[in-house]
């Protein structure tokens, strides 16, 4: 097995550990609206907090897919202007902005922190459940800055040549 096959392998290994939180998550989620509008309209009696709970499975969620959707280059995109370039400096150009954007990434990841260290400081927490916001905030900034890290190595790794982009891998395919 060369470089390149065990750097994917562990590299879709690593990326099931979000995928799997951000699954559980999501399915709790699922049995908690459930529970919560059977409780409420069958036996009139709502789970205290659902809606706290949901919110921060929201975060849970998106923040769990947010590497692993940058890993992939599965953003969405409109590809109002491809048609002017051609496939390799669309290559380029791809490259270079996951290089920017994981580095505005990394420009934030203070902000975050500065935020997640004032919301520890100030003792907030949630209204009903009384959940501290700053695990929730903390959770947010390390899943962004492992964005960030996969941003610049995927850019990094596209300059290069050593992954192809996800039109390169269609370009052959018939319609």
């Amino acid at each position: 097995m060369n470089i390149k096959q065990t750097l994917i392998l562990v590299a879709d290994k690593a990326s099931r550990i979000p995928l799997y939180i951000g699954a559980v998550t999501a399915l709790a989620m699922v049995f908690l609206t459930v529970a919560d509008v059977i409780g409420r309209y069958f036996l009139n009696a709502p789970i205290a907090g659902a809606t706290e709970l949901t919110r921060l499975g929201m975060a849970v969620v998106i923040f769990t897919a947010l590497p692993i959707i940058s890993a992939r280059g599965d953003h969405i995109s409109v590809d109002l202007l491809d048609s002017f370039y051609s496939a390799k400096i669309a290559k380029y150009r791809d490259a270079v902005l996951n290089i920017l954007f994981g580095i505005g990434l990394i420009y934030l990841l203070p902000k975050f922190n500065i935020l997640a260290q004032r919301v520890m400081t100030y003792g907030e927490y949630t209204e009903y459940l009384h959940i501290p916001l700053f695990y929730i905030n903390y959770f947010i900034l390390f899943w962004v800055a492992i964005t960030a890290f996969l941003l610049l190595l995927r850019g990094i790794l596209m300059l290069f040549n050593i992954i192809e982009t996800p039109g390169e891998a269609h370009e052959n395919e018939t319609l």
